[in-house]
C-alpha cells in the first residue's frame, strides 16, 4: 500500500517536471509574443501590429506644427513700406481718415451780431419786425408743436444760426431766438394777461422788469415757470401779445432791435 502511494506522488513529480519544461521560452521565441526586436527591423521602422510604415521624424514633427495635419499655417505677409508711406494717418481701410472733423462751417460766435448790421424781418401778419444776422435760419413752428404749448400760441417764429440749423434733427434743437404770438383776447393790461396765462403769480410774488427797445415797450419776466431759457420778454400791441425767447447772445442782440408795423 506504502509503495503504490510512493509510485503515484514520483509518477505526479515527473509529469509537473516535463509540463516546466515545455512552457519555457527558447533563444528563437521572443517572450513578448509578435513585436520584432532584431536590428533590422528596428532600422526600417517596420510595425508587425499595424501592418504600415511609420513616418519619419521630421515629417512627424510638421505634422504636429500644423495641428495634426488638419490644416495649414500660412505666413502673414507684410505690407510693403511704400504703400505704408502713402496711407493718410489714421486710415486703416478704405473711407475717411479717423479723427476727420466735420466740414460744416462754426456758426457766429455768441455777442458777435451788432444790430444794423443784419437783415430785416418784417412779419405783415401779427405786425412785428426785428433784425437778425443776415447768416442765420428763419423757420417757423408747427402747427402740431404748438398746440403742446402752454399757453398755445397763434404762430411762432425762430431764428437759428446755421451750425445749429443744420443738423439732423433741426426741429429739437433750441432757437437763438423763438418769437411766439399769442392773442390778447380780453385782457386790459400785459399784466393781466401774464396772471391769466399763469406766467405771473396773482399774490405779485414776482414782479416784472420794465424794459424798451428801440422800437417797443415791453416787461421782462424770470421764474420757475418758465422753462429754459428761464427768462423771456413780453410785449402787447394791437391786440396780440408776444413772447421772446433768446437762448443766446445773438438772440439778446435781436430782442434790442424788436419792434411793431402798422
Amino acid at each position: 500500500m506504502v509503495k503504490k502511494r510512493l509510485f503515484v506522488l514520483l509518477s505526479v513529480m515527473v509529469i509537473g517536471l516535463l509540463a516546466a519544461t515545455a512552457c519555457a521560452p527558447t533563444a528563437s521565441s521572443p517572450a513578448t509574443g509578435d513585436t520584432a526586436t532584431s536590428d533590422e527591423s528596428a532600422t526600417t521602422g517596420d510595425n508587425p501590429v499595424s501592418g504600415g510604415e511609420l513616418a519619419s521624424a521630421p515629417e512627424a514633427e510638421s505634422e504636429a506644427d500644423q495641428g495634426g495635419g488638419e490644416g495649414k499655417v500660412v505666413e502673414e505677409t507684410p505690407i510693403p513700406a511704400e504703400q505704408l508711406q502713402s496711407l493718410p494717418p489714421g486710415q486703416t481701410g478704405p473711407g475717411a481718415a479717423a479723427g476727420d472733423e466735420s466740414l460744416t462751417e462754426p456758426g457766429p460766435e455768441g455777442g458777435q451780431f451788432v444790430p444794423g448790421t443784419g437783415s430785416a424781418y418784417v412779419e405783415a401778419t401779427y405786425k412785428f419786425t426785428l433784425e437778425y444776422p443776415t447768416e442765420f435760419v428763419v423757420g417757423t413752428v408747427p402747427t402740431k408743436r404748438l398746440a403742446e404749448l402752454r399757453p398755445t400760441p397763434v404762430a411762432a417764429f425762430t431764428f437759428m444760426n446755421p451750425k445749429t440749423a443744420s443738423s439732423d434733427t433741426p426741429e429739437l434743437e433750441i432757437a437763438d431766438l423763438e418769437v411766439r404770438v399769442f392773442t390778447a383776447d380780453q385782457a386790459a393790461s400785459l399784466n393781466d394777461w401774464l396772471v391769466a396765462a399763469s406766467l405771473l403769480p396773482a399774490d405779485g410774488s414776482i414782479s416784472p422788469t420794465a424794459v424798451q427797445t428801440a422800437n417797443a415797450s415791453g416787461v421782462r419776466v424770470c421764474g420757475s415757470t418758465m422753462i429754459a431759457p428761464a427768462c423771456s420778454y413780453f410785449f402787447m400791441n394791437n391786440g396780440w401779445i408776444y413772447q421772446l425767447r433768446a437762448s443766446t447772445l445773438e438772440g439778446e442782440a435781436m430782442v434790442t432791435t424788436f419792434g411793431f408795423t402798422p
